[in-house]
């Protein structure tokens, strides 16, 4: 009886601490977001090419650059635009032709279905940062084609400039809200 009793206190001994280990335990899982947002312009350099009469006569314009500008955003979101002088720099110095005869003309499309038209506007340059393009789209990736304008009603401007390169830098925004 005493073997019996030493064989079942035993065992009970050996299952006791395997029984102690099972059981459950909690774990908390955090995901942390954070909003994504890029702008992108594909392509660095622009020129309008005013070599011609034809030009001067009608304007000029860069053609339509194809997905110029692609915006990345996790929220509704405008794009404005601005130039850092007022003025083209003529070959180095500042010049008296105003950044202000350049229309930008955006056109919008996106590579994803979206919730609602993405409003654009045609802008005319200035240092002033100018809203030209509004989407109310969430987490879209959206591109943006732009055509760089000087329309016919801004060559006079251009009449009687020394020759040689103009240029001045654009700054492109991109303004979550």
């Amino acid at each position: 009886m005493f073997k019996k009793l030493l064989l079942i206190c035993l065992i009970i001994y050996c299952i006791t601490p395997s029984l102690a280990q099972i059981g459950s335990a909690k774990a908390k899982i955090v995901l942390n977001f954070q909003e994504q947002q890029s702008l992108v312009v594909k392509h660095p350099f622009v020129d309008i090419d005013l070599t011609s009469s034809d030009a001067f006569l009608n304007g000029a314009q860069t053609g339509l650059l194809k997905n110029h500008i692609t915006v990345q955003c996790s929220k509704p979101y405008q794009v404005s635009v601005k130039t850092t002088t007022a003025y083209f720099l003529h070959q180095g110095n500042t010049s008296s032709l105003p950044v202000g005869i350049v229309k930008v003309v955006p056109t919008a499309h996106s590579q994803t279905a979206i919730e609602t038209p993405i409003d654009t506007q045609e802008v005319y340059l200035s240092t002033t940062p100018i809203i030209f393009v509004q989407s109310n789209n969430k987490g879209n990736s959206q591109n943006i084609d732009i055509n760089y304008i000087i329309p016919k009603e801004t060559t006079q401007s251009l009449i009687n400039r020394p020759a040689g390169t103009y240029q001045t830098e654009i700054i492109y925004t991109l303004i979550p809200h």
